[in-house]
């Protein structure tokens, strides 16, 4: 059987420093991840702030689109006409484009 090796002062030595070098290494990749996750952090936040900004102008597009669609075409006046919705129909016919809107298309 073979008997355990001593260690020596210089092997004392040794093993502190890998010790030390492990620790600071360790230390090194602790402030990179914290600073990956701060990346990431304000990453999310600035996803955020455009998501809501998109979100906004497409709701604001959307109000605007609707505002064009369901505009009336033709109003006719009460007093001309006795029968306001057949006027209305006939003048709206008139007023149609090719696809059967204002010249407004999606």
């Amino acid at each position: 059987m073979s008997q355990p090796t001593a260690i020596t002062p210089a092997g004392d030595d040794a093993i502190s420093l890998l010790m030390a070098s492990i620790g600071a290494l360790s230390a090194s990749m602790v402030a990179r991840l914290e600073a990956i996750e701060d990346q990431l952090d304000k990453a999310r936040e600035e996803q955020k702030d455009f998501n809501k900004t998109l979100l906004s102008q497409i709701n604001q597009i959307a109000d605007l689109r609707q505002k064009v669609q369901y505009r009336p075409v033709f109003k006719a006046p009460a007093s001309s006409h006795t029968d306001t919705s057949e006027a209305a129909s006939q003048g709206s016919s008139k007023n149609l484009g090719s696809e059967g809107s204002l010249g407004v298309h999606a």
